[in-house]
């Protein structure tokens, strides 16, 4: 394949053109197909085939004829990757041209910055897999973005606001507005705004009682940035580190995807999440960890303290996915370069468990240097399964014995594939008729014994992080911490100071007798259990519940705005009083979710 070939820039819809390199008799089936599985997904549709100057052809199969809710083969189909196929009407010669327009399905959102690599083939029959059959290979497209649709404004803790303008598919554009109106603070601040380079615009305000702040252009697009974020005296931090880019499945380029997540999106780290193998490479080879950490290291440098990363990988197998995630570049290197029989064997063996024997290997380092996250841990392939009846990739069976996992630090209470917080389905809760009685929820896992807290991620495969569609995210994590740096992001996340949201900056967090979420408590029986709580949301608050041993304890009163300080107590004599939990939960008007992650009590070593 050509990866080094200039890139087109072409509209939706566009005409491709192939020139076949071999004779091909009459009656040859041929193959339109992306290099990419992710093109086949409904995304787009292939018109007016036609050989040389010769009629339209007939077009025997598209990927619009399949129904993805019953395809039982579709390992097959996702290394066939048809969009569409044909017969050949007469005899063709090296040099003849095949042609199609494809075009864009349904509005499908379309990403600015991906590119999608096309190739004609010949395979013998609709089940057999082949390889190109054209002299050029492939042609190269890449989306460009559309007209300036929206704002949105990121308001960090150093007093910045960054303003961003999105086209109607969410891909960041340069504004064509000349000034800024901004409102904080009772005061109407002006602001020209000049031609740059990038696509966002960064201001920066006096922090000194700053809360939200209200930016509108002067074509008329306006928005609420987040509430200025610190709580209880802690700095609130905004990220997303679980995205696939070119180093395996996904369609973007690793620095590109940083600078999204920094620039557009307004975070303050990521980090990738791509699948990783045995002989230290990602699964595409030419990839290795060393350039994924000099990418890295380059892009801070360039960030000027403002972005920190978090280094991680994904090993996979058909009982659970788990992410791996260290401290630095250098404990990360470590890690995933042990000796060939231990963590990166968990990806070419499918039937091995990841959990327990990445556990152990991490454990048996003795430091806090690395951890395991567990994702979409409630869900399954099904109905797409492998030759032997079995899903392709399952859910996370939770061993009974928790206590003894200690690397399994977070969990991914919420991603792409939905929530995976109950076995049953709660509406509102951002959950899947699918995401449930599988025995992987985030409280089944409680339950078991695992001291967990929570994160959001997308395990976006388009090198967006927070896989934004729309003007809808779907996933991040909020991280309690004192400075921006990669070490005190990863410390916090490892103490479980953090939260997940549905995709919202939500400013959030709990303490419990002034620990905070995600702390270790040790209590006599009667000591009290009282929960002081602070949320500021992105738009009204409509419920606020405390979740304790499975069931909602308590919801606690909202006055319909977007604001919550409050506490709660947990007053009951009979409470229990060793391997308790709980944790709180919150929902907006707007469908957007919160997960503090949970207190975790038990009783002191001298009263057990």
């Amino acid at each position: 394949m050509i990866h080094n070939q200039p890139v087109k820039q072409k509209e939706i819809p566009y005409r491709f053109c192939f020139f076949l390199d071999r004779n091909l008799p009459a009656g040859t089936l041929l193959r339109i197909k992306p290099t990419d599985f992710k093109a086949t997904m409904k995304a787009f549709a292939v018109h007016d085939i036609r050989l040389g100057d010769g009629p339209e052809l007939a077009i025997t199969f598209t990927s619009n004829d399949v129904n993805w809710d019953d395809v039982s083969n579709w390992s097959l189909h996702g290394k066939m990757r048809a969009l569409a196929e044909f017969i050949l009407p007469r005899d063709a010669a090296p040099g003849d041209q095949v042609s199609f327009t494809l075009e864009m399905l349904g509005g499908a959102p379309a990403r600015a910055g991906m590119y999608y690599d096309f190739e004609l083939e010949a395979p013998a029959s609709h089940d057999e897999i082949t390889g190109p059959i054209c002299a050029a290979d492939t042609e190269r497209m890449l989306y460009v973005p559309r007209e300036p649709h929206h704002i949105e404004a990121y308001l960090k803790v150093d007093g910045r606001l960054l303003v961003q303008t999105f086209d109607e598919f969410n891909n960041p554009v340069p504004s064509d507005a000349t000034e800024l109106t901004l409102r904080y603070n009772d005061r109407t601040e002006t602001v020209p705004i000049h031609a740059e380079t990038d696509d966002s615009i960064t201001l920066t305000l006096p922090t000194t009682e700053l809360t939200r702040v209200t930016v509108q252009d002067d074509k008329g697009r306006s928005a609420v940035s987040n509430y200025y974020p610190r709580v209880f005296g802690k700095n609130i931090y905004f990220g997303e580190f679980h995205w696939h880019t070119e180093f395996s499945d996904g369609s973007r380029p690793l620095v590109n995807a940083l600078r999204i997540a920094r620039d557009n999106m307004g975070l303050d780290f990521a980090g990738s999440g791509d699948h990783i193998w045995r002989n230290g490479h990602y699964s595409t080879p030419k990839f290795t960890i060393a350039e994924q950490i000099r990418i890295f290291e380059d892009f801070k440098a360039q960030s000027n303290g403002h972005f920190a990363t978090i280094y991680g990988a994904e090993a996979n197998g058909c009982r659970g996915h788990v992410n791996i995630y260290a401290r630095s570049g250098k404990e990360f290197e470590k890690t995933m370069t042990a000796e060939p029989d231990k963590i990166k064997t968990v990806g070419e063996h499918p039937n091995v468990w990841p959990l327990r024997q990445l556990n152990d290997e991490l454990e048996s380092e003795g430091d806090r240097n690395a951890m395991l996250i567990p994702h979409h841990t409630n869900v399954d392939s099904t109905p797409y399964v492998n030759k032997d009846g079995l899903p392709a990739w399952g859910a996370f069976p939770w061993p009974g014995n928790g206590e003894s996992y200690g690397r399994v630090r977070l969990i991914e209470i919420v991603q792409g594939a939905g929530s995976f917080e109950t076995e049953d389905y709660q509406e509102g809760w951002r959950m899947t008729k699918k995401s449930g009685t599988l025995g992987g929820a985030a409280r089944t896992a409680l339950i078991k014994g695992f001291k967990v807290g929570f994160c959001g991620c997308s395990d976006d495969h388009n090198g967006v992080p927070t896989g934004k569609i729309g003007n809808r995210a779907v996933g991040m994590t909020g991280v309690l911490a004192d400075e921006l740096n990669d070490e005190q992001i990863f410390d916090n996340m490892y103490d479980r100071h953090c939260y997940a949201t549905s995709g919202a900056m939500i400013v959030a967090a709990a303490r419990m007798n002034g620990q905070l979420m995600g702390s270790q408590l040790y209590q006599a029986p009667g000591a009290e259990r009282r929960i002081d709580i602070e949320i500021h949301g992105t738009a009204p608050i409509e419920l606020i519940e405390i979740i304790h041993a499975g069931i909602t304890l308590a919801s606690l009163p909202v006055d319909g705005s977007a604001d919550f300080i409050g506490s709660w107590t947990d007053t009951r004599p009979g409470r229990p009083f060793n391997e308790a939990w709980y944790y709180v939960r919150a929902r907006q008007t707007d469908g957007e979710c919160l997960w503090l992650s949970p207190f975790f009590i038990d009783l002191p070593e001298e009263l057990i």
